[in-house]
């Protein structure tokens, strides 16, 4: 089961939507796009052309101090 996207790390909100925004198709086959956004402050990764749980990933990587 996937971990659930942690809040905006910009603005705090719990508004944070993975969604397929597209695709594209290459020498080596079709590829799916996807967008990670909060709903509140629109900060985004966007076109992101790796499965959903690597986009996941991403948004819910924390830099450690």
């Amino acid at each position: 089961m996937s971990e659930e996207l942690k809040r905006c790390p910009f603005c705090g909100s719990n508004a944070a939507v993975i969604y397929e925004s597209g695709h594209y198709t290459d020498k080596e086959g079709s590829h799916m796009l996807w967008t990670v956004c909060c709903g509140v402050c629109g900060v985004s990764y966007d076109g992101l052309s790796i499965d959903y749980e690597e986009v996941r990933k991403k948004w819910n990587r924390r830099a450690e101090l």
